[in-house]
């Protein structure tokens, strides 16, 4: 499905695999380039959906280069998993009789989004400059 598509219905996917056709960095689906942020916006636009990479050399290809991308990407709420890393953090520090620490193991990536995408693949889309 197309970006606008998947992000209308976004709340309907949790947890479950999908394909979306975007434009991708190494961090984020947006619906085209229009949608990446200004180099001296430090807030992030509130219709990204934050992406997460199994296969590291595709990200790293997308920081040199953005581009159109169909992934193929299982649905994860970035509250829930913050939520859910809070929770093991609690536990860990009970287990070891120290404080908690808040938002250590999230690094604040799930605190600036609601919807995440944990890609499995991902095929280039051929643009006009291809």
């Amino acid at each position: 499905m197309d970006y606008a598509t998947f992000f209308q219905k976004r709340e309907q996917y949790p947890d479950e695999c999908v394909q979306v056709i975007g434009f991708a960095t190494a961090f984020a689906l947006y619906a085209d380039a229009n949608g990446m942020n200004d180099p001296g916006q430090t807030e992030h636009p509130h219709d990204v959906i934050r992406l997460y990479w199994k296969e590291p050399e595709v990200a790293h290809r997308l920081q040199q280069a953005p581009s159109f991308v169909e992934i193929t990407a299982r649905v994860r709420s970035c509250k829930k998993r913050y939520d859910f890393y809070q929770d093991k953090e609690q536990l860990r520090a009970k287990r070891a009789g120290r404080p908690p620490e808040n938002g250590v193991l999230v690094a604040g990536a799930f605190l600036t989004c609601d919807i995440a995408l944990f890609v499995s693949s991902a095929k280039f889309q051929p643009t006009a400059m291809d």
